[in-house]
């Protein structure tokens, strides 16, 4: 707790210094930060009373500082990032989509106010994504058309998701796989860069990751709560990506039919109810259902040709139809490398060169995700197949739809919430490995000390005898 004191001063000056560069931004930013750092305090003292008063009798997670101090500096970094792209209008050079969320958040607005009879515009009146056009909508009509505010929201919500990252990696490989985690999501360029700007990218990797760590609760021990929250977090993805939710869902579902080899009862009613709460929510509630019922080849296809008219940085399809299935696993394998590697070193010209953080970063974990993929499932593969069941479907996807080398970070980032978990385990792996080899030098240091102390011991013996 000696931490909170020094933190508040120090945000109480920046936040004086929000207000004197940014103005009312700065103003919003700096009652934002407060807030959550109100809230950390009090969490934190909350659990120091606790456990004082039970001292033994009550074991409180070992992390809880860690994390909340890692979620504040989080929000604050992706808070000073999001006032500077305004401050310069890169935001909208960044940002393409903006125009689009805030355009429809106004729309909903003014059905809000009475002044238009229908919620959205006609493009998405037969879609469930427009969950992020409400939180947008609402926020205007709270607080009025300010762009920070849902911003900000996007800056918190992007530095929370190290909560769940860390649940993911903890209980792959431990506390310091957890740590590790948590801090690569706080610091991955493109995941602070999409958390920054007023699109839906930020809640999309909260919930994708919160659905996985559901997912590995509902493996350790089948609860009806907990697929409820599970299905909870899919409808709210639904309404912000709806093919992200199905594609999800249906690698949830294989997952929990996996596991059967293990835990069959188990196993076994996850995947039912789960089906059924999936089936709700596309039949019932209409979530996801623009997506089913049509020959998805031809929508990825024709998907894929769409992207490729944007942006300069187009990926040759070359003779492979999309639309059938020969020429979709042909193109495959093509696809993969894109989505995993591009952009390419030749292809940083023009804003791709801004990826060029990113891209360094994920290539130097890229060898530990895979080293840390195998090792987690050879030794937790309960644990592991959700993430990694889940994030190569997500790939797979993304790798037939992706024709435009400009767009392919900012869709990669929804997996790297779901494949650093497994760089944090590699990497604790090694911190480990790297102390044990440390104490078995120190102890065959003190071994040979106390031998040669021993011998000079007897040598002085020998001589005064």
């Amino acid at each position: 707790m000696k931490i909170v004191l020094p933190l508040a001063v120090l945000l109480l000056v920046a936040a004086f210094a929000a207000v004197a560069v940014a103005g009312a931004a700065g103003a919003g930013v700096a009652a934002v930060a407060g807030l959550v750092l109100a809230a950390a305090a009090i969490s934190l003292v909350r659990g120091d009373e606790v456990a004082r008063r039970a001292e033994r009798g009550v074991r409180r997670s070992p992390d809880l500082h860690f994390l909340a101090l890692l979620v504040i500096g989080g929000f604050v970094a992706r808070a000073a990032l999001a006032i500077t792209l305004r401050q310069f209008d890169l935001n909208l050079v960044l940002g393409g989509d903006e125009g689009t969320f805030d355009g429809n958040a106004r729309v909903f607005l003014a059905w809000l106010e009475g002044r238009l009879p229908q919620p959205f515009q006609a493009k998405w009146m037969h879609t469930s994504q427009v969950g992020y056009f409400v939180i947008v909508g609402c926020l205007y009509w709270l607080f009025g058309v300010v762009q920070i505010i849902p911003v900000l929201l996007n800056c918190l919500i992007g530095a929370l998701t190290a909560v769940p990252v860390y649940r993911i990696a903890a209980r792959l490989g431990g506390r310091l796989a957890g740590r590790a985690a948590a801090v690569l999501v706080t610091i991955f360029p493109s995941l602070v860069l999409w958390s920054c700007l007023l699109v839906r990218d930020a809640l999309a990797f909260f919930l994708i990751a919160w659905c996985v760590v559901l997912g590995q609760d509902l493996l350790r021990r089948t609860s009806p709560l907990r697929v409820a929250y599970l299905i909870a977090c899919l409808g709210a993805l639904a309404t912000i990506r709806s093919y992200m939710f199905l594609l999800l869902a249906a690698a949830l579902v294989v997952t929990f039919l996996t596991s059967i080899v293990r835990r069959p009862g188990r196993a076994l009613a996850v995947a039912l109810l789960a089906t059924v709460g999936v089936l709700v929510l596309v039949r019932g509630a209409g979530l996801g259902a623009e997506f089913v019922g049509e020959d998805y080849l031809a929508r990825i296809d024709e998907q894929r040709r769409l992207n490729a008219l944007m942006g300069n940085s187009v990926i040759d399809l070359g003779t492979h139809d999309l639309a059938t299935p020969t020429g979709a696993l042909t193109y495959l394998p093509i696809g993969l490398v894109y989505f995993l590697l591009a952009p390419f070193p030749w292809q940083m010209g023009g804003r791709q060169v801004l990826a060029l953080p990113d891209m360094v970063l994920w290539y130097a974990c890229l060898p530990l995700v895979i080293v840390g993929a195998f090792w987690a499932y050879g030794h937790r593969r309960t644990a592991a197949l959700v993430p990694l069941i889940a994030g190569s479907s997500i790939c797979l996807l993304y790798a037939l739809v992706e024709g435009n080398v400009g767009i392919i970070v900012r869709h990669r980032a929804q997996v790297l919430v779901l494949f650093l978990p497994y760089a944090g385990v590699q990497i604790s792996r090694i911190v480990r490995a790297r102390s044990r080899r440390r104490a078995a030098e120190d102890e065959r240091r003190a071994r040979a000390l106390a031998v040669s102390s021993s011998l000079r011991a007897a040598r002085r013996g020998l001589r005064s005898a």
